[in-house]
C-alpha cells in the first residue's frame, strides 16, 4: 500500500513538473512569436521592398 502511494506521489509530482514546464515553454514561444510579428517581419519586409 505504501509503495503504491509513493509511486503515485512520484508520478503526480512529475506530472505537475512536466505540465509546468510545458506551460512555461508555451508562454515563452508565444512571447517570441508575438515579438517577432510586432517588430521583425514588418521591419524586414519594409527594408526589403525598397531595396528590390
Amino acid at each position: 500500500m505504501l509503495a503504491i502511494v509513493s509511486i503515485f506521489h512520484g508520478f503526480h509530482s512529475d506530472l505537475i513538473k512536466s505540465i509546468a514546464y510545458s506551460l512555461l515553454a508555451i508562454v515563452v514561444l508565444v512571447e517570441i512569436i508575438s515579438h517577432r510579428r510586432n517588430n521583425g517581419p514588418q521591419e524586414n519586409k519594409d527594408d526589403q521592398q525598397p531595396q528590390e
